[in-house]
């Protein structure tokens, strides 16, 4: 039986221990959002990955289990992709994984959610 949690706990406990290992502040948006849009960052590419996570732990580990795996390659990630993928994780991370549970595979996932292509 996997575990329940709610979302806002384990988002805002992650993003606090992020931002107290690091001192660097989760960014507040997408780079795709960004005005300028200057950074160099495929947020497609970091779903796919990060959907991947959840694909491999799905059948054997709790939700929390596996949103701590996707914030270490959060973690991983480094620079703004870091932050980026901190957004993904908060905004997209119940969305993923419900999509995971109905069969869907990482592109699929991306392209539906994040309109990949």
């Amino acid at each position: 039986m996997k575990t329940q949690f709610t979302r806002n706990d384990r988002i805002q406990k992650i993003i606090n221990e992020h931002n107290e290992k690091t001192r660097i502040r989760v960014p507040t948006r997408f780079t795709s959002f960004h005005p300028k849009n200057d950074y160099d960052i495929d947020e497609c590419k970091i779903c796919v990955e990060s959907t991947d996570i959840i694909i491999k732990y799905y059948d054997s580990e709790t939700e929390e289990f596996i949103a701590e795996q996707v914030n270490n390659y959060c973690v991983s990630l480094g620079d703004e992709s870091t932050g980026v993928c901190y957004m993904i994780l908060a905004y997209l991370f119940e969305l993923q994984y419900s999509l995971v549970g109905q069969g869907l595979s990482d592109i699929e996932v991306c392209k539906e959610i994040m309109e990949c292509t």
